[in-house]
């Protein structure tokens, strides 16, 4: 916790200091409440309990978020948080004991492929909902507020008066147990899943309201078909 809120309010505060116009800071949709109604709307931020598996790293998000409404508020900077929903693609995590889960299971099925092992462990029961989006569409969503701020966009700039922070999603969610399926798809031996309740599920569903920059004229376009396999073309390419 110390370290995210270190960085983030280094990042916030440095800028501040040199006279940066605009600052985007980014957030996660882990922040919501673990109950949070669904589709997650940006207003339901600290309207209930966080997940405990990750409420530290919440917690830090939080405060990295509500820092950049408060310099606004004190110094009328122009500093706002982009809320992405969970990411994928090249140049992730994919250590099984750290990664997220899509990463992990990419390496646990390339693994099983390559050893001819039959069965892949995916942790917790596999229920769980979640929404997935590439990174490169991530880049995209930043890109186009950058620049809608610094051309002083009116439809951008009063939207940004009344949110602090944007919800940025695919508009789409699945399973764990669909993702790994899908994943699985992408190679050619049949593997079977096998799921280990002992592990947490963490939050139920998290699935990101994100009408508000959709209708500045945002929307993302990589499928999760078409990124799933490009990043699984980068892993065999890059990851030894």
């Amino acid at each position: 916790m110390f370290e995210n809120i270190y960085i983030q309010l280094n990042l916030i505060d440095t800028c501040f200091i040199n006279n940066i116009r605009t600052y985007i800071n980014l957030g996660s949709s882990c922040i919501y409440p673990k109950k949070s109604k669904q589709p997650i709307k940006e207003d339901y931020l600290l309207s209930g309990k966080l997940e405990s598996t990750n409420e530290a790293y919440a917690i830090a998000k939080i405060v990295g978020l509500k820092s950049c409404e408060f310099y606004n508020r004190q110094f009328k900077t122009n500093y706002f948080t982009l809320m992405p929903c969970n990411m994928y693609g090249p140049n992730d995590n994919f250590e099984i004991k750290s990664s997220h889960f899509i990463p992990g299971l990419i390496k646990k099925f390339y693994t099983a492929n390559r050893k001819n092992i039959k069965k892949v462990e995916v942790w917790g029961s596999g229920k769980a909902k979640r929404e997935i989006m590439h990174v490169d569409d991530l880049a995209s969503a930043i890109f186009f507020m950058l620049n809608k701020v610094e051309k002083k966009n009116k439809k951008v700039l009063a939207v940004l008066k009344k949110n602090s922070h944007i919800n940025v999603g695919a508009n789409k969610e699945y399973t764990i147990r669909q993702y790994a399926n899908m994943i699985g798809k992408l190679f050619k031996k049949k593997i079977n899943l096998r799921f280990n309740k002992l592990y947490p599920d963490g939050t139920p569903r998290k699935l990101l309201d994100s009408s508000i920059i959709y209708g500045l004229g945002w929307k993302p376009v990589i499928s999760f078909e078409k990124g799933l396999r490009e990043t699984l073309e980068w892993y065999k390419e890059n990851v030894k």
